[in-house]
C-alpha cells in the first residue's frame, strides 16, 4: 500500500502534466551567433558566424580536391552546376606537390575549405589516410591563405569508432562515468592535436557535447542516412551542443546504407537487394534523401551537402548531373526562391547529465546493447531517457537495421520539438526553452540546485523524476513551476517488461525491445507535458500517425512548415495550429517532386510501391511538404527576447590543492569555466614534473586559453626547500637552480604570474636587519629573471612572513624596488591585521590600488583568540567587504581557501560570479 504522501505526489504531478496544456508556449525566433557565446573569446578556434557566411544556408559541393583536374572540377561543381560553395577535401590533397596553387584558386574563388576528411588514428598507409596529422606547413598555408575560409580538418564519425575500438581498452574495465570521460578525452585531445588543434566534428554517435566544449571546432554535424542513428534525435543532440557552446551546425547526407550504395552510371548494371555494392537502386533511396536535406535545411543547418554521386557520365555528354545532383539542385532553389525558413522552435530541453555518456539502445559501433561510454549498462535514468526520447521520436532505435529505411526519420506526434543538453548548461541559456525535463540521474550539487531554481524561477516548467528531485533538492522544490512526476523513483518499470537477455543479433531485423520501458502514468504525465509544447499538427488525428511536423518562425505570426510522410503510403493531411495562434492564409512553397519518376526513388528491394498523389488533403507516402502560414498569435505563445548572454567570471582564479593534473582538476568541474578564468598551482606542480610533461599539458591548456599562475610561497622557508638568504653557498646553489628550472616550466607552460613570500630569517650569523636586505636582494633577482620570461611576481601578504598589513605590504615592495613586483593582499591577513572589524578592512581593501591579485580566504580562531587556519571559505563574509573587492576590476580573485566539497567551491566563487550566479 502506498503512503498517503506518495500517492498525493503522484495526484498532483498527473494533474500537473494535464494543466500544463493550457501554458503559453515558449518562442526563441534569434538566430544562433557563436559571438554571443561567453566562451568564444576564449576559446582557440572561432567558429564562423553570420556575417562571414552571409546569413545564409551554405551548400557542400566537392568532396576531394586531390585530383591532378581540380580547376576542371571546381568549374563542373562550383560555376556550371553550382552545386555550392562548401569544398569537402579529402586528406590527400595534403601531399599534392601544387597545394599552394590549389588554395590559391580556393581563395580566388572565395570558396570554404571545409572538414578535411581522411584521418585515421593509428593508420599509416601511402594514400595519407593514417595517423600523422597535417603538416605544420600546409596548416600555415591555410591559416595564411584562406583565414576565415579554412574551416578545419575532420573528426569524422570517431565517437562511434572510439566506442567501437578503444572503449574497452580501459584499464581497468569497469571504474564509474568520470573515468569514462576522462578516457575519451584524454583519446581526442591528442587526435585534435595532431589536427592543428581546429576541426569541424562528423558525428557517428551523439557525443558532440564533448568534443565543443573542447573549443577548437568550428562546425558540428552528423552524415545521415547510411546505417546511422535516427536524424531527428542526432540533430536533437547537435543542436542542443551547438546553442550551448556557440558553434553552428552542418550536415551530410550519406547515399550509403547496410546493403550497399547510390551510384548512377549510364552502363552499370543493377545489383539484387541481396547483394552488396553500387547501383541506382542500392544504398539510400531517393525519397530518404529528399527527406533528410529538407529536415536539415529547416533545422536550421549552416551547411548541407549530399555525401557524392551528383552526376552521371555518359557517352553523349559527358558529366550531367545525376538525380541525386538534380535533388541537390532543386532545393538550393527552393531555398532561393522562398528564403530561410526562420528559426526551428525547440521549446523542450532533455537536460542528461554532464557525464552520462548516454548514447542510443543499439547502434552499428558495438553488439552489446543498453550501454553509456559503450561498456557499461544502462541504469534507471538511462532507460527513463530512452522512454522519454522514444515518445518523442517514435521508433528511434529502428534507424539502419530495416531494409524499407524506417526509423531513419520517425513520425513526431508532439512535433520536432526538443534539444538535448548537458548539464553544465547556464542558468541564462536554459531561459531560451519553456520546459526542461531532467533525464538521466543528474549530479547533485548547491550550483546545479542554484542553476535550475533559477530557470524556474524566471518561469520556466522544471520536470523531473522523484529520483532526481530527491537528490537534487533535499530540502523542498524550488519556486515556480516544478513538476515532479509519478511513477516511482525513476518512472520506469523495475522488472524487465521482456524477455531477457536481449541479443543485439537476435534484434537486429526487430523492433528493439524495451526491458525498463517508462511506467504509464509517468507516459501519461510526459504526453500532457509535450501536448503543451505542440505549435501545429499535421493530421487531425493526434496520435503517432507517420507524419512528422517541423515549425520553424521568421517572425510574429509568420510560420514555414514542413511536413514529413514517414511511410510508404498515403496519409490524410491537415494542418492545424495547436498554440501558433488563429491561421489566416496558408499556401504551399511547393519542392520539386519530379525525383518520384526517377529509378532508385523507392528503397532496395522495393517493388511496386503505392505511394498515392498529394493533395490539399492528402500527402504521398515518402513525401516532403512545405507551406507558409501566418497565424494571429495570441496567448498561447509567449514570445522570448534575444537572450543576453551572462560572461564568464574570467577574473576568478581556482587554486589547485595537491598533484593531480591542471586538466584533470578542471574536467571533473564540467562548469570550470563559467566561474573561472584562471588556475594556481604550488611551485612543486611544475618541480615535480619533467620538461617532457610539462610540454604535453601546455597544449590542452593553451587551446583552453587558460591562465596559469604558480605560488612559490610554499617553497620560500630557508629549511628545507628554498631560500632567498645567501648565507650558505651549497643551498643559494640549489635554491638557484631550482628557480631557474621553475621560470623555465613557467614559460614552458604559459604562466605569466608567480606569487612569492618571504620567509624567517636565519638564527644564526646575520643581524636582522642584514638578514632582512639579503632576502631584499633575493626577491630583486628572482624578479630580474622573471621578467626575462615576461613573468610578473606577487608579493604575498602573511602575518608569518614579516608582511602583516596591507602597509607593510607597501613598504617591501617599496625597498624591493622591481618593475615587475605587485603586492598580493590576503583577505585573511588583512582581518586579521584589523582584528576583524569589517569598517577597517573596507577602508583597506578601497584604499589598496596596486595589486592584481588579491587572495581570498578568512581566518579561524579558537577560543583564545588565535589563528590556527587562514584558509577559510569566505562564504558568510560581511557583504561589504565582498562589494569593495568586487568594485576591484583590475584585480584577479584567488580563491585560498581549503575547500572541502565542490559546494563549498561553489559557495565562494558566486560572491565573484555574474548575475546568474546570485
Amino acid at each position: 500500500m502506498r503512503s498517503l504522501k506518495s500517492m498525493m505526489l503522484a495526484m498532483t504531478c498527473v494533474l500537473a502534466g494535464i494543466l500544463s496544456a493550457k501554458e503559453s508556449v515558449r518562442l526563441y525566433s534569434h538566430a544562433e551567433d557563436p559571438r554571443r557565446n561567453p566562451d568564444y573569446t576564449r576559446h582557440h578556434v572561432k567558429p564562423p558566424d553570420p556575417d562571414l557566411l552571409g546569413h545564409r544556408v551554405h551548400f557542400g559541393s566537392l568532396r576531394g580536391m586531390g585530383y591532378g583536374i581540380y580547376k576542371e572540377l571546381l568549374d563542373q561543381f562550383v560555376d556550371r552546376d553550382r552545386l555550392g560553395d562548401i569544398i569537402w577535401a579529402n586528406y590527400n590533397m595534403l601531399d599534392r606537390p601544387d597545394l599552394a596553387d590549389r588554395v590559391a584558386e580556393l581563395k580566388r574563388r572565395g570558396l570554404f575549405l571545409f572538414d578535411m576528411w581522411g584521418f585515421v588514428p593509428g593508420c599509416e598507409t601511402p594514400d595519407r589516410a593514417g595517423s600523422h596529422g597535417i603538416p605544420n606547413a600546409a596548416r600555415e598555408l591555410f591559416e595564411r591563405e584562406l583565414g576565415d575560409h579554412w574551416l578545419g580538418m575532420d573528426n569524422g564519425e570517431y565517437d562511434g569508432n572510439y566506442i567501437h575500438g578503444w572503449a574497452d581498452l580501459a584499464m581497468p574495465f569497469g571504474g564509474n562515468r568520470v573515468e569514462r570521460y576522462l578516457e575519451f578525452q584524454n583519446f581526442f585531445e591528442r587526435f585534435h592535436q595532431l589536427q592543428g588543434n581546429k576541426l569541424a566534428t562528423t558525428l557517428s554517435l551523439n557525443f558532440g557535447h564533448y568534443f565543443l566544449k573542447e573549443g577548437c571546432f568550428t562546425m558540428i554535424g552528423a552524415e545521415s542516412g547510411q546505417c546511422l542513428p535516427n536524424a531527428q534525435l542526432f540533430y536533437s543532440f547537435i543542436r542542443g551542443a551547438g546553442k550551448q557552446y556557440g558553434v553552428p551546425w552542418h550536415a551530410a547526407i550519406s547515399i550509403f546504407n547496410r546493403w550497399g550504395w547510390k551510384v548512377y552510371q549510364e552502363d552499370m548494371r543493377t545489383l539484387p537487394p541481396e547483394k552488396y555494392g553500387p547501383g541506382a537502386t542500392k544504398g539510400t533511396s531517393l525519397a530518404l534523401l529528399k527527406r533528410l536535406v529538407y529536415q536539415q535545411l529547416f533545422g536550421n543547418c549552416s551547411v548541407i551537402g549530399l555525401e557524392g554521386s551528383h552526376y552521371i557520365t555518359t557517352k553523349k555528354d559527358g558529366d550531367v548531373l545525376s538525380p541525386i545532383g538534380r535533388l541537390q539542385r532543386r532545393a538550393m532553389d527552393w531555398y532561393d526562391r522562398n528564403g530561410d525558413p526562420g528559426i526551428l522552435q525547440t521549446p523542450v530541453a532533455l537536460m542528461f547529465d554532464f557525464y552520462q555518456g548516454w548514447t542510443f539502445p543499439r547502434h552499428q559501433y558495438k553488439h552489446e546493447i543498453f550501454r553509456v561510454w559503450g561498456m557499461q549498462p544502462y541504469d534507471e535514468g538511462d532507460h527513463f531517457a530512452d522512454g522519454v526520447l522514444e515518445m518523442l521520436y517514435p521508433g528511434y532505435a529502428d534507424s539502419g537495421y530495416f531494409r524499407d529505411e524506417r526509423g531513419f526519420l520517425s513520425p513526431t506526434p508532439y512535433g520536432d520539438i526538443a534539444d538535448c543538453i548537458l548539464s553544465d548548461t547556464a542558468a541564462w541559456q536554459l531561459d531560451r526553452y519553456g520546459v526542461v525535463v531532467l533525464v538521466g540521474k543528474i549530479t547533485p550539487g548547491a550550483e546545479m540546485r542554484d542553476t535550475l531554481s533559477l530557470y524556474a524561477a524566471r518561469g520556466g516548467h522544471l520536470v523531473m523524476t522523484a529520483g532526481n528531485a530527491r537528490s537534487l533538492f533535499p530540502n523542498g522544490l524550488p519556486k515556480g513551476k516544478v513538476t515532479v512526476l509519478p511513477g516511482g523513483e525513476w518512472g520506469v518499470e523495475e522488472k524487465p517488461q521482456c524477455a531477457v537477455p536481449v541479443n543485439y543479433f537476435k534484434t537486429a531485423r526487430i523492433a528493439l525491445p524495451r526491458p525498463h520501458p517508462l511506467k504509464p502514468e509517468t507516459r501519461a504525465a510526459l504526453d500532457g507535458i509535450f501536448r503543451s509544447q505542440r505549435l501545429f499538427a499535421a493530421s487531425d488525428d493526434d496520435a503517432a500517425n507517420g507524419l512528422s511536423i517541423m515549425s520553424c518562425r521568421r517572425a510574429r505570426g509568420d510560420w514555414t512548415l514542413c511536413v514529413l510522410n514517414e511511410t510508404w503510403e498515403e496519409k490524410p493531411l491537415a494542418i492545424r495550429s495547436i498554440a501558433a495562434g488563429r491561421i489566416v492564409s496558408m499556401e504551399e512553397l511547393p519542392a520539386d517532386a519530379s525525383e518520384r519518376n526517377d529509378i532508385g526513388f523507392g528503397y532496395d528491394g522495393s517493388t511496386n510501391l503505392v505511394i498515392g498523389a498529394d493533395s490539399p488533403s492528402r500527402i504521398a507516402g515518402g513525401a516532403v511538404r512545405l507551406f507558409r502560414v501566418k497565424t494571429e498569435e495570441g496567448d498561447g505563445v509567449a514570445d522570448m527576447p534575444e537572450l543576453r548572454p551572462v560572461p564568464n567570471s574570467s577574473r576568478n582564479v581556482f587554486v589547485l590543492r595537491g598533484n593531480a593534473s591542471i586538466k584533470e582538476t578542471i574536467l571533473r568541474r564540467p562548469t570550470f569555466f563559467r566561474n573561472y578564468g584562471g588556475v594556481m598551482v604550488d611551485w612543486r606542480y611544475l618541480a615535480q614534473r619533467s620538461l617532457e610533461q610539462v610540454e604535453r599539458e601546455r597544449n590542452w591548456i593553451a587551446i583552453q586559453g587558460l591562465d596559469v599562475l604558480v605560488d612559490l610561497s610554499s617553497g620560500l622557508n630557508l629549511f628545507p626547500d628554498l631560500r632567498l638568504s645567501d648565507n650558505c653557498p651549497e643551498e643559494r646553489e640549489r635554491t638557484d637552480k631550482a628557480l631557474a628550472d621553475l621560470i623555465c616550466k613557467m614559460s614552458l607552460i604559459g604562466a605569466k604570474d608567480l606569487v612569492v613570500a618571504k620567509h624567517v630569517n636565519p638564527e644564526l650569523g646575520m643581524k636582522p636587519e642584514v638578514a632582512a636586505a639579503n632576502q631584499y636582494e633575493g626577491l630583486r633577482r628572482l624578479c630580474r629573471d622573471a621578467a626575462a620570461k615576461g613573468i610578473t611576481v606577487h608579493l604575498r601578504q602573511s602575518p608569518f612572513r614579516s608582511t602583516p598589513t596591507l602597509a607593510a605590504l607597501a613598504s617591501e615592495i617599496k625597498t624591493i624596488n622591481a618593475a615587475n613586483l605587485r603586492p598580493a593582499p590576503s583577505l585573511a591577513a588583512l582581518l586579521r591585521s584589523v582584528g576583524g572589524d569589517v569598517a577597517a578592512a573596507e577602508k583597506a581593501i578601497r584604499a589598496e590600488k596596486d595589486a592584481a591579485i588579491w587572495l581570498l580566504s578568512t581566518p579561524a580562531l579558537d577560543e583564545h583568540n588565535q589563528p590556527y587556519s587562514l584558509h577559510e571559505p569566505i562564504a558568510g563574509v560581511d557583504a561589504r567587504l565582498v562589494g569593495a573587492l568586487r568594485e576591484k576590476i583590475g584585480a584577479r580573485m584567488a580563491f585560498d581557501a581549503l575547500y572541502r566539497s565542490s559546494d563549498d567551491e561553489w559557495r565562494d566563487a558566486r560572491l565573484f560570479g555574474t548575475e546568474d550566479s546570485h
